[in-house]
C-alpha cells in the first residue's frame, strides 16, 4: 500500500514537472508580427512592459539569410504591439544621410494582412526630404514570427502595468542592412 502511494506520488511529480516545463516552453516563445522580407529570420525580445492592450518589446534580429541584416551589436529594436497594432520607429545614418522612419501598421491577423504606413524624414547633404508612403502587407507578405522571450515573460499577466517613460513608439534600431525591417529598408532605397 505504502510502496503504491509513492509511486503514486512520483508519477504525480513527473506529470507536474511535465507540464511545468510545457509552461516554460510555452512561456519562452513569443508570436509576433514584425514587418521584415525574409521570413527565416529569427528574432528574440525583451518584455518592457504591458500596458492598456499593447504590449513593448526590445527585439533584436538573432540570424537572417543574408549575412548583414542582422549587425553584431546592434542596439534592440523597440516594438510596441498589439491585437490591432504595430509601432516602430528607426534611425538610420549612413555617412551624410540620416533618417527618421516611422511605420505604424493596423493589423488584421485574421485575414493575416496589415495596412501600413511609413512617414521618412531623411536630410541628405544638408536637404530635408519628408515622405510618407502606405502599402499593404497581405499573404507571404505578412509575417508572424516566433520570437524567443529573453526577459519580461511575466510582465504578460500584468495588465495595466504602465510605465510613465514613454517607451511607447520610439526604437532604437541597428543599421537597416539589406532587409532589417523589410519594407523599411526598400523605402530608404525609394
Amino acid at each position: 500500500m505504502i510502496g503504491n502511494m509513492i509511486g503514486m506520488i512520483g508519477m504525480i511529480g513527473i506529470y507536474l514537472t511535465g507540464l511545468l516545463a510545457a509552461g516554460a516552453t510555452a512561456q519562452s516563445t513569443l508570436q509576433l508580427f514584425i514587418d521584415n522580407l525574409d521570413p527565416n529570420t529569427h528574432w528574440a525580445a525583451s518584455v518592457i512592459e504591458n500596458c492598456n492592450g499593447t504590449t513593448t518589446y526590445a527585439a533584436v534580429c538573432t540570424s537572417a539569410a543574408f549575412n548583414d541584416a542582422c549587425s553584431a551589436g546592434a542596439p534592440p529594436i523597440t516594438i510596441t504591439e498589439g491585437p490591432s497594432v504595430f509601432i516602430a520607429t528607426t534611425e538610420a545614418i549612413y555617412s551624410e544621410t540620416s533618417a527618421t522612419i516611422t511605420e505604424s501598421c493596423d493589423l488584421h491577423t485574421a485575414e493575416t494582412s496589415a495596412q501600413c504606413y511609413q512617414t521618412i524624414a531623411e536630410s541628405n547633404y544638408g536637404r530635408d526630404n519628408v515622405k510618407t508612403i502606405s502599402f499593404n502587407l497581405t499573404g507571404t507578405a505578412y509575417y508572424q514570427y516566433d520570437v524567443e522571450a529573453t526577459a519580461g515573460v511575466n510582465k504578460l499577466g500584468e495588465e495595466g502595468s504602465c510605465s510613465t517613460s514613454g517607451a511607447g513608439s520610439t526604437v532604437s534600431m541597428f543599421g537597416l542592412g539589406a532587409i532589417a525591417l523589410g519594407t523599411l529598408g526598400l523605402a530608404i532605397v525609394l
